[in-house]
């Protein structure tokens, strides 16, 4: 399973952990992504 990284003094938002959490469990899953790794890369891409 990935981990996620972030930056000393960032936490991660509720609705960001939800979203993992939901596709995991193949949930509610509205986006482009299969996967959250595959979420999560869109989303550090944009940094």
């Amino acid at each position: 399973m990935a981990t996620i990284q972030t930056r000393p003094n960032d936490k991660p938002k509720s609705d960001l952990l939800e979203a993992i959490e939901d596709t995991r469990r193949y949930r509610n899953l509205h986006g482009p992504f299969k996967t959250a790794e595959e979420a999560v890369s869109s989303i550090l891409e944009d940094e």
